[in-house]
């Protein structure tokens, strides 16, 4: 099994902290690396990590405890306990969050377009502040949209139901029984015994970091690889709770009234997904911050659970379901053969210049160029930037050898591109057309431009290869033209922007999208 972690082994660098759970017993328990590199401190069996997120399922649990006690109602409205609430969430309830269909949408949209940097810390007030915000729920009603700001209301209704902190609602109703004796719920940098140092990596090697307060997400678990054992062991064998609560944890969450569709990463109320993992149901949590990353994995009908807990915040996910291989490999399926690539046809520049050109996918707001250089059909990225040769199988149908393999299929009278990954939706993109000339018109959209209901301005500046956009609070993001008055980032916050103008041609706002949010209007100031 140590096979499996290569170069995290490295004694002179962050590490790792592994687990095993079978059948009730910690079967594997290790740790590589350091805890804290400046003063060579190895990370040992009582070392704590953060866990990023895990607090959601114990949070989970504990609403589950409280409804179980009748000290809490799922049909209890949000408004009943939380009077600063918008009019739109008032009647909502407590079910409706801990199944993530209020219609909030991952308050990080809303956060930087307010201004803010996606890794700056947040309080209660800028939370109650984005919450009266018409577009913090901007998502479905009644239909799943995961909001981690959702679970931070959960967590202010248990506290207040219990007049306890959920800190010490957890210690004495979770980690106290359960013997979690190095676990605890704190927000960022409370002191903890024993805590691993977070690191980022540069240039020189890792540096540490320390991780924001952040009061658009519940408070954070602080805990051990044997700890995290111990919780999962209560999903075969209950010591706190009963087997009720346990089997609701691992109930799938509903929408529109249904449960959610059993497909990978579908959520369960306990808030960890699903994987089908070689024929084999595979229930995770994982959790990642610019320094820590932790996964716990549990297999229902094998009485297995894996943790890895690590110190800075590089993927590590796939150790724990490497390390699952060894006790599960009687049981596995056959790995799925690589899809075989299709017969390539030759083609000629006349037959593939009618599929060249732009297309942005509006819904999910990334985009794609397709070009003819050297004799060969390419397809670009926008937003990644990786380009790779497009194959032609047949009329209109192309191949992509990336990963497992993407088809993509062009209409050139509809103007669409479909692009299909394996184990997604296919993704629809709209050709549109080259802005060629976009210098002679780009100087009108300088200047200084203003949302009332963020109380937030930005200024567009004109650069050589776009314009960019700047305010006092965040960095400078840079956009490339894509038609006329459409500029596209790649920026996940600040996807596009789109120009308004009057009847006479004048410039009187800018319309910001991202993948959460339509054409926000930021309305050109000095315009009569």
């Amino acid at each position: 099994m140590e096979d499996l972690f290569g170069d995290w082994t490295d004694d002179t660098k962050p590490g790792l902290a592994l687990c095993v759970l079978n059948d009730g017993k910690i079967e594997f328990q290790k740790n590589w690396g350091l805890a804290n590199v400046e003063h060579g401190i190895e990370i040992e069996n009582e070392t704590v990590f953060l866990f990023p997120d895990m607090s959601e399922q114990m949070l989970a649990f504990s609403i589950l405890l409280l409804v179980d006690r009748e000290e809490l109602s799922m049909d209890e409205q949000l408004g009943a306990n939380l009077d600063f609430l918008p009019a739109q969430l008032q009647e909502l309830t407590i079910e409706d969050l801990l199944h993530h269909r209020t219609g909030l949408i991952p308050m990080n949209f809303v956060k930087t377009l307010a201004g803010h940097q996606n890794h700056t810390g947040t309080t209660k007030p800028d939370l109650i502040n984005l919450l009266d915000k018409k577009m913090a729920t901007a998502g479905t009603l009644n239909s799943y949209d995961y909001s981690r700001a959702g679970l931070r209301l959960l967590q202010m209704i248990l506290e207040k139901k219990t007049k306890s902190s959920f800190a010490n609602f957890a210690q004495k109703e979770i980690f106290a029984p359960l013997q979690m004796k190095s676990s605890s719920i704190a927000p960022p940098g409370q002191s903890i015994p024993h805590k691993a140092q977070g690191y980022v990596k540069n240039e020189e090697g890792f540096q540490t970091f320390q991780e924001p307060t952040n009061y658009l997400a519940c408070d954070q678990l602080y805990t051990t690889s044997y700890d995290l054992c111990l919780w999962a062991d209560n999903f075969w064998r209950p010591k706190i709770g009963h087997q009720k609560i346990w089997q609701q944890m691992d109930q799938l969450m509903t929408s529109e009234g249904e449960p959610l569709e059993m497909k990978n990463t579908a959520q369960y109320v306990g808030q960890h997904r699903y994987w089908n993992y070689l024929g084999e149901s595979k229930l995770y949590q994982i959790g990642m911050t610019r320094s820590f990353a932790a996964k716990l994995i549990r297999y229902p009908k094998h009485d297995l659970a894996v943790v890895v807990l690590g110190n800075f915040g590089e993927y590590n996910g796939h150790l724990a379901t490497g390390c699952s291989q060894f006790y599960l490999q009687p049981f596995l399926a056959d790995p799925p053969t690589a899809k075989e690539q299709p017969t390539f046809l030759a083609t000629n520049q006349l037959d593939l210049d009618q599929y060249c050109g732009n297309y942005w996918d509006y819904k999910n707001e990334s985009g794609a160029v397709v070009s003819f250089e050297n004799d060969t059909l390419f397809y670009t990225h926008l937003i990644s930037g990786w380009k790779i040769k497009l194959e032609t199988v047949a009329d209109d149908q192309f191949y992509l050898n990336r990963r497992s393999g993407y088809d993509v299929a062009i209409d050139t009278e509809e103007g669409e591109l479909t692009l299909s990954i394996p184990g997604q939706k296919p993704k629809q993109l709209i050709k549109v057309p080259v802005n060629s000339d976009w210098h002679a018109h780009v100087s009108e959209i300088a200047g200084h431009y203003h949302n009332q209901e963020l109380a937030m301005s930005h200024e567009l500046v004109v650069n050589k290869e776009g314009i960019t956009l700047r305010n006092k609070r965040a960095i400078d993001i840079s956009f490339k033209p894509l038609t006329k008055d459409t500029y596209t980032s790649t920026d996940l916050y600040y996807s596009r922007i789109n120009v308004d103008r009057d009847p006479t041609g004048m410039v009187t706002g800018i319309r910001i999208s991202n993948p959460k949010l339509k054409d926000i209007l930021f309305e050109k100031q000095g315009v009569q």
